[in-house]
């Protein structure tokens, strides 16, 4: 059984807060001043807002995706020894670089 350390966030500083009342003073008052918003509609609002102050690591992201071609290499090596007739399938070969280029792709994209 493994133990997995749980850290709790850091307390927002006092900057932090202060822009976090301000969003909501303006949220608040952009309702009042536009009622027919749907709260879907805010939170699109607000996810278009962060979308720029998100940090990118694209190192780590290439990083990752190397891993996942390395796993990929691993996976098809293991089964090839174990089964022998795995080498000589194209169609398991391009299912493991399709589902691996997926999941490559849902990282990329999770990371924009």
């Amino acid at each position: 059984m493994s133990i997995v350390p749980v850290v709790p966030p850091p307390a927002p500083s006092a900057e932090a807060d202060e822009l976090g009342d301000q969003l909501k003073q303006t949220i608040e008052r952009y309702r009042r001043d536009h009622p027919e918003m749907s709260d879907a509609e805010i939170r699109q609002a607000m996810d278009l807002a962060g979308k720029g102050t998100r940090p990118r690591h694209p190192a780590a992201l290439v990083l990752l995706l190397a891993g996942f071609a390395l796993l990929g290499v691993l996976v098809f090596r293991l089964l090839g020894r174990v089964l022998p007739a795995v080498g000589q399938a194209p169609i398991l070969t391009l299912g493991i670089v399709i589902a691996l280029l997926g999941l490559g792709l849902v990282v990329l994209f999770r990371h924009r």
